[in-house]
């Protein structure tokens, strides 16, 4: 459910223009793949990665700062490698 929910986030511009960044993989030679990084009004921030390209897009995120936060399962700690 809350995946669905953050997915809208980023793919209906339900997040606030100024919280929300899009990455756009175009000049990589990948089109349809874009990265999504926002904060919601609920309080939820997301990073959401809508790949329809028939490449692979891999990515390992740190977090610096990460108090009082969690991410949400399978993750677990400050960190992910992800690959979708």
């Amino acid at each position: 459910m809350i995946e669905m929910l953050l997915q809208s986030c980023a793919e209906e511009g339900l997040c606030p223009e100024d919280m929300l960044r899009v990455k756009d993989f175009t000049s990589q030679g990948a089109p349809d793949l874009k990265r999504y990084f926002g904060m919601c009004p609920n309080g939820y921030g997301f990073i959401y990665i809508d790949n329809k390209d028939e490449c692979a897009y891999q990515e390992a995120v740190n977090f610096t700062k990460f108090e009082d936060l969690q991410l949400m399962k399978p993750y677990k700690g400050n960190t992910y490698d992800v690959t979708v």
